[in-house]
């Protein structure tokens, strides 16, 4: 009897086991994200004995269970935050992350934040009534009385395992022979929270990730032993017909001393470069303008309602198998893909945006920096918040002054305005009245010129009620055979195309428009609709826009790319895939810019290398084959693609992701500068 009433007190670890258990599933289910369920659970009920075990410990009941509830509030606030982060811009996001951009968010998109909140009051309300099934019943739940050494041993055993249970759990589940990374290799070595989430909950994620903010990650190297490119750099580095220049990455290696920068060195060595081509130096001396267009999606194309948009698709050159994968970091991941060639990974524990994170380094190896380089004037334009993901900061220090709404950073002062006061109010601004405000700055430049427009009109949240943007172009899209969410989407999408017609019209006013390439990539898919969107209750905008199931992320991530120029005489169609690592690299080949080949994570899609594009959770779509990591379904386009093939395309997707962390986190481009 004695041993019986001593197992009651296992009722309020339990209990807390079960609360938590059911924010994992709440926060699943609201997010339509599959968890591996029983690996959740016993995570689950280790957390439970451990926030047991720790009250435990206090002097009395009364104050055990104060520090329950104000524990349990304090998860309860960060799981509601994640469905609604989650809902609202397509990825769990980490606490420093989150921290560091709560700011910029509550500044600029307080609307958005109120409708996304009274969208999620389901699962807030369940969420809060999960943990009332600890405040209310308040004595009756027993916790420690005084002398029970028995009790807290066995709880304190338990939280053991259950852990290592789940660990094992995991293990079990990774034994299988798999392309992508194992469930093991996430919560170790991989470890990514977005992945994480959904295959150890919350709770577990949200620990690994302290402990790597705490400990830090492993000074990891790049394993080339698999690389399918490795090649001899002393063949493959002649400046007259490959993309390279004279760094010497073998004498590097020898005289460097940490194994990490080595490995750095010996990857890049390496890594065949590409070929010059008959496109090298096509554009060389025109001007650039490249426009990073916000949630632009090729499916809200077309002839009837956006014939600017379309002709350029079509015409210049055109990429029917393009794709911006996203990274989980919204557009700054895009913005970072595009204009340093480099994918947005942070390792864990990291705190901020890749962007951000990169403010101290040298990101003069970029699109604005390369052009300036070579005698351009750069200058960046934003119709949103300039200081925005610390705009203000990384973008002048890749080579461009930089103009936004409520200021801009020049070197010379005379040139600085705020482009807020030559736009109208409201939210989002109109990309076209930033064209029409901003041409004047550099279309009369006696250089040539480098301009950079980050658009924000196709931002949601996609309502003709709260959307400005929608609400002006409403007459557009109003008889299309759509949803209110998708004509708003398209209406948005309109104001771009309003912005091209502008510029293409004032370039030719000018006489410029022949001299001018205009190139345009979109940032990322229109998250906003995306079915667990805020507003969307339920049903699937996205596959409606899309005209098909959206169910792998190589679908979702469909991107649009153009680079156009009126005076070609007739489109050039690059058929293989190709995403938004490749954009930096194809146009400095176009525009016969100096560079080498092997330090960017992307390549030159009119090069004759295969193309490959790949994606966060590792799936990824070469020109011969395709693997879907969420279903494990590997597709083939080629009959003598072998294991080899497979294998060997794996390697290069996990180093590539792998070296633009590592010349990130080593500062290597000011190692190079230096050497």
């Amino acid at each position: 009897m004695q041993v019986k009433k001593r197992l009651n007190y296992l009722y309020t670890p339990l209990i807390i086991s079960l609360i938590i258990f059911v924010y994992e599933c709440i926060l699943l289910y609201f997010t339509e994200s599959s968890g591996k369920i029983n690996v959740i659970l016993l995570f689950s009920l280790s957390a439970g004995m451990a926030v047991s075990f720790l009250l435990s410990l206090t002097l009395t009941h009364r104050i055990s269970h104060a520090i329950g509830c104000v524990m349990l509030s304090v998860l309860t606030v960060a799981y509601i935050a994640e469905i609604l982060l989650k809902r609202s811009f397509g990825y769990y996001y980490p606490i420093q992350t989150v921290t560091g951009m709560a700011g910029d968010v509550a500044g600029s998109y307080g609307g958005t934040i109120i409708s996304t909140i009274a969208s999620g009051i389901l699962p807030i309300l369940l969420a809060v009534g999960a943990t009332l099934l600890f405040i209310i019943p308040g004595k009756k739940l027993t916790f420690h009385p005084k002398h029970k050494i028995f009790t807290r041993s066995i709880i304190f055993i338990l939280i053991f395992v259950f852990h290592f249970s789940a660990v094992g759990a995991i293990r079990s589940n990774s034994k299988a022979k798999t392309i992508a990374a194992t469930d093991y290799d996430y919560y170790t070595d991989a470890y990514d929270f977005n992945e994480a989430v959904p295959r150890f909950g919350l709770l577990t994620s949200l620990r690994l990730d302290l402990y790597y903010a705490i400990f830090g990650s492993d000074d990891t190297v790049i394993d080339i032993k698999s690389q399918e490119n490795k090649t001899n750099t002393q063949t493959t580095t002649q400046t007259n017909i490959y993309q390279t220049e004279s760094y010497d990455f073998d004498k590097l290696y020898t005289k460097e001393t940490n194994k990490t920068i080595r490995s750095i060195h010996s990857y890049i060595a390496s890594v065949k470069p590409t070929k010059k081509n008959e496109y090298t130096g096509y554009f060389k001396g025109k001007n650039l303008i490249f426009i990073c267009a916000e949630a632009l999606s090729p499916y809200a194309v077309s002839p009837e309602i956006t014939p600017t948009l379309y002709r350029l698709t079509n015409s210049g050159f055109v990429f029917h198998d393009y794709y911006q994968p996203s990274f989980g970091e919204s557009t700054i991941g895009g913005e970072y893909s595009l204009l340093l060639s480099q994918i947005p990974k942070r390792d864990s524990g990291e705190k901020g945006m890749c962007m951000q994170l990169a403010c101290e380094e040298n990101l003069r190896y970029s699109m604005p920096g390369l052009f300036s380089k070579n005698g351009y004037t750069a200058q960046g334009f934003h119709n949103n918040s300039y200081t925005y993901y610390s705009r203000n900061v990384t973008h002048p220090k890749m080579g461009m002054d930089w103009y936004g709404c409520g200021g801009s950073v020049t070197q010379d002062p005379d040139k600085a305005f705020d482009i807020s006061e030559r736009l109208s109010t409201g939210w989002p601004r109109s990309d076209n009245e930033m064209i029409a405000a901003t041409i004047g700055e550099y279309i009369n430049s006696d250089k040539p010129f480098f301009c950079y427009y980050m658009s924000v009109s196709g931002h949601n949240n996609y309502s003709f009620s709260e959307n400005t943007m929608a609400r002006k172009n409403k007459n557009i899209t109003e008889n299309l055979d759509y949803s209110e969410r998708v004509k708003a989407y398209i209406a948005c999408q309109y104001e771009l195309e309003s912005a091209l017609t502008t510029l293409i019209y004032e370039l030719e006013k000018a006489g410029k428009l022949d001299d001018t390439v205009i190139a345009l990539s979109n940032d990322h898919y229109p998250y906003g609709l995306s079915p667990t969107w805020q507003g969307n209750s339920g049903s699937d905008p996205l596959a409606e826009l899309y005209g098909k199931s959206v169910d792998s992320t190589i679908k979702r991530e469909k991107g649009l790319l153009f680079i156009w120029n009126s005076a070609m005489n007739k489109p050039v169609v690059i058929d293989k895939p190709v995403c938004g690592i490749d954009v930096l690299p194809t146009i400095l080949n176009l525009f016969g810019i100096s560079y080498d080949s092997r330090l960017l994570a992307g390549r030159d899609a009119l090069s004759d290398c295969e193309g490959l594009v790949f994606f966060s959770d590792l799936s990824w779509k070469s020109e011969k084959a395709e693997f879907n990591a969420k279903t494990g379904k590997l597709t083939i386009f080629d009959k003598n693609v072998d294991d080899d093939y497979i294998s060997g395309i794996s390697a290069e997707v996990k180093n590539r992701i792998l070296y633009s962390k590592l010349i990130r986190r080593k500062d290597y481009m000011k190692l190079l500068d230096e050497a």
